[in-house]
């Protein structure tokens, strides 16, 4: 029986099914003329970064076996007796691919049979500690068969990535299978006695899920006839081509779009790391077709690695005109890396305000690998993409679950690697068919929510910066939140395409939250007093006029059992409620991998406007209606993968086959009158609605219409115009050092005391076409301040001259004074948010407009991103008042070539840290307090004096005092180490020149990288193998002790370093980067560079294998501690029975307390959860604060 026919039967699982089935000798699978050759097969899955688990099976034909012995790259591993089917290596290494064999020998020692084999390669280390448990398996279902006991389950989540579920029965283990596989045949089973059974996740770092439970009892009786078993499956068109292997071989993502807004469009594709340059060439498609892209736009990188391959994300930001078409091709370096490829086209958004006709796609619960596991494939999920592909769509929205199982860059993937849970999103059969030319804009699910990475993959992945910053929303990782001390995405925001307004919300919690992950999320998210409520209700009232339309994840209404509705989203105080008072015309959800139209109004409540569930996007179906149907659920179809039948609720009728569930909706709009379409995988139409939210409540319940009508479009309701601008120009001035420029750095910082440091912003405002409502300056921070600033209209020139300042040319002396009245003074700012200054005095019109910023606030410095940050840059954002109603699109400018968001330089990340308890470090390899007086315990040194003025601790130190630089001490190491950990206290008298503190050399003494503090007074690390820099905003004060600790992994595969200072891990610093393939050898205080000018003190040097461990501790310790559990806390590391305890800093030293923005997202940690937004969110930029809030809109009327 061929495969397909078993996919047919019994769906999802009928692939391993089948392979099981012929493993086990059953005549259906394996019947022919001639008996089988006699085989072993031989499984191999790495189930954590120290485990990879072996099983096999021999055809039952076979005898004589005396022995198996298991190898390992050629290597014998072990000698097992012939009962014995199964071998745990624990003596493996993280990122490491090794090759098993195992070979069936007879008493003499030879092969009975050929040997058996199999590949696995372990998992990387996460690059922050995963110290959760997976979550438990859900749904499992348990048939018994006459072929044995088929288990059933759905998948499990992590915080980093669920590799393996355990199988066992009646309290033993019974098979260990891949995190793709969710399904298994149990052939042992004896007939008639039931069994019990439990299935449990594990994750990278082994540990285990709680059991999902129950029991099965074999059949002595096949219950499917033979015909049905042999069936031909339906024909299924083939998935369509993914882009050829045309393209150059550096390009590991295809390029795909996000943030296509307004008058912007960012491309992003990802390349291996053989080039540091990455761009994009533009065009406009001419009206003969015809398409040069000859404009240039640099673009941003971001080191990651997929399955521990080192590659890098790029990011370009294109200022276009809206409502036009264009063309693309990306480069790394001088390479097209679209090769022979046709350059892809794209249209940006329909122009706000527009009674332009548009379509878009709503999808979601998807990126999965064939639920069987086996083959890294998912024709359901592929030929999906196709019809997105070719559906004449727009753009498209997801309701969340990007990637199963745990929203891992892993699971997202390239187009170079294939496997179980490998490559589902961005594999070259799957969103690289359609992301080259359609915009995605995906709301977050619970898989992946709650993912540790530095860079959380949905942030990074689908960034949408232009939108967030128009829409005044969230797109940030952030710590704490509801009480926990788990670091979190926040992603929410709104765009406008046409006369619609589409929010993209955030309804979704990590599964292993208590009492309920949807009370966790409602808490957090829908509670009338949480930020995003809020934020919500302020942009609704905002903009009265129009459709809106909001996307989320967790389902209003749901009849799937496992995944029900969400009763905390309803009711007048809910989510449902809100949306309803400011008239949301339909709401899409998921969570549930079915598909389910929703009645509006609701019978059970009469109130509650038109749902869709749309849960079919690629991940395993579920059933629909084993509870009782809801009276609201209009259309509902579901697949059952244990009967292999399809189930309805409403008026569906139930599915035949499985590619008839598999779906997307198509939602066409043409004025007020609203079109949804779902179209399965093959492209069937069904359940097609057409609704005219212009009309009046319907009097009867809406049926189905076979098409959109030809409803002519009424005339659309002015809206105001809203424009935003990227600055030409900012730059940070420094009172202490009065002639340096920083106009290159990535960030802002105001600060008075005991250094004054100001800023300016300069901008371009052209195309203006109307009376200006407001004018607001919108900044992003990344650093809390007790004060947020005061901001000031300045000249466009230098001080006293007519010679227009420039971002490389300003300085502290030079610099447009700061005079007269503020435009505005902010209070305290929040980190992770935007705050807004207005400036609608200052701007006038067309013109360019310079703006002073500068703090009174004692030591309370705030830290805001520069436009030179890889994400969420400074914007001046202009709302014009409606003109004339009118159905013509308004006109937009044409773009230039110049592009108005530079690269972000690679000394520049946009992180800040996150507050950890205090490490605690390993027994050490080396160390010295220096209390031996002298410098013998260490290799070399010159220009160190030993001296008992300033000590850290006992009564010596060793300092540094130097205008000619080379002050340092070396120690050569026993050996060189691949796992190494440096701690160093030091000193900062005076400087002003980089200071180089703490360095890791080969044993050659090559450098390999090193900690400074720079000329602005922030920490960074270099990278001198990967000749990278990294660079923080945590300022290192002068005349206080510090604590700085660095912990380096170098492995051939995948390198890392981890940073902390005074206790509190900085992300910035802590990065997976190329390290080079030598281990630490030479262990390095100070600076043989000569030239520099500093005076710095060290104490207390200390140098030990592996990284430190951070355990809670009430001895007072050098840096103040959050009173929740650690979020970024290193382990694996033995304590030492000895430990020792930091000296406490002064009290009056501010130390941040916000968590690391990766380098393209910002986040925000607040040391206690928020019960309120921040009293610097806007609570409304668009509109006069008078601006009444809406009546409820008219229900539609259902057209036929």
């Amino acid at each position: 029986m061929s495969t397909a026919s078993y996919r047919k039967i019994f769906g999802g699982a009928g692939l391993v099914l089948a392979l099981l089935l012929a493993l086990a000798g059953n005549a259906l699978a394996g019947a022919g003329p001639h008996a089988p050759a006699p085989t072993l097969a031989l499984s191999a899955v790495a189930a954590s970064v120290q485990e990879v688990d072996l099983s096999w099976t021999v055809s039952a034909s076979v005898s004589g076996i005396a022995t198996y012995v298991v190898s390992r790259d050629g290597q014998a591993l072990a000698t097992l007796d012939a009962t014995t089917l199964a071998y745990v290596d624990s003596s493996v290494q993280p990122s490491t691919q090794y090759r098993y064999a195992v070979e069936g020998l007879d008493a003499a020692g030879k092969a009975v049979l050929p040997a058996g084999n199999a590949k696995a390669k372990t998992p990387a280390e996460p690059d922050t500690p995963d110290t959760l448990a997976p979550s438990e398996p859900e749904d499992l279902a348990i048939v018994s068969t006459a072929r044995g006991n088929l288990l059933d389950w759905q998948d499990s989540t992590d915080e980093t990535n669920v590799t393996a579920y355990l199988i066992s029965r009646d309290g033993k283990k019974l098979a260990i299978v891949n995190s793709a596989t969710l399904s298994y045949l149990d052939a042992s089973a004896k007939t008639g006695t039931t069994h019990r059974y439990t299935v449990e996740a594990i994750d990278v770092k082994g540990h285990h899920s709680r059991q999902a439970s129950g029991q099965g009892r074999r059949q002595a009786a096949m219950q499917l006839p033979l015909a049905a078993l042999f069936e031909a499956p339906p024909a299924a068109a083939a998935p369509a081509a993914a882009p050829t292997a045309a393209y150059a071989a550096q390009l590991t993502r295809y390029p795909y779009l996000t943030d296509v807004v307004s008058s912007y469009a960012a491309i992003n594709w990802a390349t291996d790391r053989s080039g540091t340059s990455g761009s994009v060439k533009w065009g406009l498609v001419a009206g003969d077709g015809s398409c040069n892209p000859s404009n240039s736009v640099s673009a941003t990188r971001t080191a990651l690695a997929i399955n521990s391959v080192l590659e890098y994300q790029w990011k370009a930001l294109l200022t276009l005109a809206a409502g036009t078409q264009y063309c693309y091709r990306v480069f790394l370096d001088s390479t097209d890396l679209l090769g022979t490829d046709a350059a892809p086209r794209f249209w940006t958004q329909v122009p706000a305000g527009s009674a332009q006709p548009f379509s878009f796609a709503v999808f979601g619960d998807w990126g999965a690998t064939e639920p069987s596991g086996l083959t890294g494939d998912n024709p359901d999920q592929a030929n999906l993409m196709s019809q997105i592909a070719s559906s004449g769509v727009r753009f498209a929205l997801t309701v969340g679950d990007n990637g199963y199982s745990s929203g891992s860059q892993e699971n997202y993937g390239d187009l170079l690697q294939s496997g179980p849970s490998l490559s589902a999103i961005f594999g070259p059969q799957f969103w690289t068919v359609a992301g080259a030319s359609i915009p995605l804009f995906p709301a977050i699910g619970n898989h992946g929510l709650a993912r540790s990475d530095t860079n959380h993959p949905h942030l990074l992945n689908w960034p949408q910066d232009r939108a967030v910053v128009l829409s005044g929303g969230r797109y940030a990782k952030e710590c704490c939140l509801a009480g926990t001390s788990t670091s979190y995405a926040s992603a929410w925001y709104a765009f406008d395409a046409g006369n619609a307004r589409f929010y993209v919300l955030q309804s979704a919690w990590a599964d292993a939250c208590t009492p309920s992950a949807y009370e966790c999320d409602y808490n957090e998210h829908w509670a009338p007093s949480s930020a995003e409520y809020q934020w919500l209700e302020n942009d609704l009232a905002a903009h009265p006029n129009g459709l809106k339309f909001a996307i989320y994840h967790y389902p209003l209404y749901s009849d799937q059992k496992s995944e029900a509705a969400d009763t905390f989203l309803q009711g007048a105080t809910g989510l449902d409620g809100l949306l309803n008072r400011y008239g949301v015309n339909l709401s899409f959800f998921g969570h549930a991998h079915i598909y389910q139209r929703n009645l509006a109004p609701n019978p059970i409540t009469g109130a509650g406007s038109i749902s869709y569930l749309t849960g079919g996007g690629g991940a395993k179906l579920q059933s629909i209606g084993e509870n009782p149907c809801g009276p609201y659920d209009a259309y509902g179809i579901g697949w059952s993968n244990t009967s292999s039948q399809g189930n309805a609720c409403g008026s569906a009728p139930a599915p035949s086959a499985i590619t008839q569930v598999y779906h997307f909706l198509k939602v066409s709009v043409s004025g007020n009158v609203v079109t949804v379409a779902a179209i399965d995988e093959l492209g069937n139409a069904f359940d097609v609605q057409t609704y005219d939210f212009g009309a009046a409540m319907p009097t009867s319940t809406p049926t189905s219409t076979p098409a959109p009508t030809s409803t002519p479009a009424p005339s659309s309701t002015p809206t105001p115009t809203q424009l935003s601008f990227s600055p030409s120009a900012d730059v940070q001035v420094q009172d202490n050092k009065p002639s340096n420029n920083y106009g290159t750095l990535g960030t802002l910082e105001l600060r008075n005391s005991p250094q004054k440091y100001n800023d300016y912003l300069k901008f371009a405002v052209t195309g203006l076409a109307g009376t200006i409502q407001s004018a607001k300056l919108r900044l992003y921070v990344v650093t809390a301040g007790t004060a947020g600033g005061s901001i000031y209209a300045v000249s466009n020139n230098y001080l006293n001259t007519s010679t227009p300042w420039t971002e490389t040319g300003l300085n502290w002396n030079n610099a447009p004074a700061l005079a007269g009245t503020p435009l505005q003074t902010l209070g305290a700012v929040t980190a992770g948010t935007w705050v807004e200054f207005d400036v609608t005095a200052a701007v006038q019109g067309n013109g360019t407009y310079s703006f002073g910023m500068n703090t009174t606030a004692p030591r309370g410095n705030v830290v805001y991103n520069s436009k030179e940050a890889a994400a969420n840059q400074p914007a001046l954002v202009i709302q014009l008042a409606p003109l004339v109603p009118t159905s013509t699109p308004t006109s937009t400018s044409t773009p230039t070539n110049t592009p108005t968001s530079p690269p972000l330089p690679t000394n520049t990340p946009t992180d800040i840290p996150t507050a950890t308890n205090t490490p605690i470090p390993v027994p050490p390899i080396f160390s010295d307090d220096f209390e031996s007086g002298n410098l013998a315990a260490w290799t070399s040194s010159a220009g160190l004096a030993v001296q008992s003025t300033t000590v850290h601790a006992g009564s010596f130190a060793a300092r540094g005092n130097t205008t000619i630089g080379n002050t340092f001490a070396k120690k050569t190491l026993p050996a060189s180490y691949a796992n190494a950990y440096g701690r160093l206290y030091f000193y900062l008298g005076n400087y002003s020149s980089q200071v180089n503190l703490l360095r890791f050399k080969t044993a050659a003494d090559g450098s390999i990288a090193y900690l400074f503090v720079d000329t602005s007074g922030h920490l960074a690390l270099r990278n001198d193998v990967g000749l990278q820099t990294y660079s923080s905003f945590n300022t290192v004060f002068s005349g206080e002790w510090h604590k700085l600790e660095l912990h380096a992994v170098i492995t051939d595969l995948s390198d890392l370093t981890e940073v902390w200072l005074d206790g509190v891990k900085i992300n910035a610093l802590s990065v997976t980067d190329d390290f080079g393939s030598l281990g630490v050898g030479r262990f390095q205080i100070g600076e043989v560079q000569s030239g520099r000018t500093y005076d710095v003190v060290f104490d207390d040097a200390f140098f030990a294998i592996g990284a430190p461990v951070a355990i809670p501790t009430s001895t007072p310790t050098s840096t103040p501690l959050p009173t929740s559990t650690p979020t970024s806390t290193p382990t694996d590391t033995p304590l030492p029975t000895d430990t020792p305890t930091d000296t406490p800093l002064p009290t009056d030293t501010p130390l941040p307390t916000d968590t690391p923005l990766p380098t393209d997202t910002p986040t925000s940690v607040p040391i206690s959860t928020p019960t309120s937004p921040p009293t610097n969110t806007p609570t409304s930029t668009l509109l006069p604060t008078n601006t009444p809030r809406p009546t409820n809109t008219p229900k539609p009327t259902k057209i036929h």
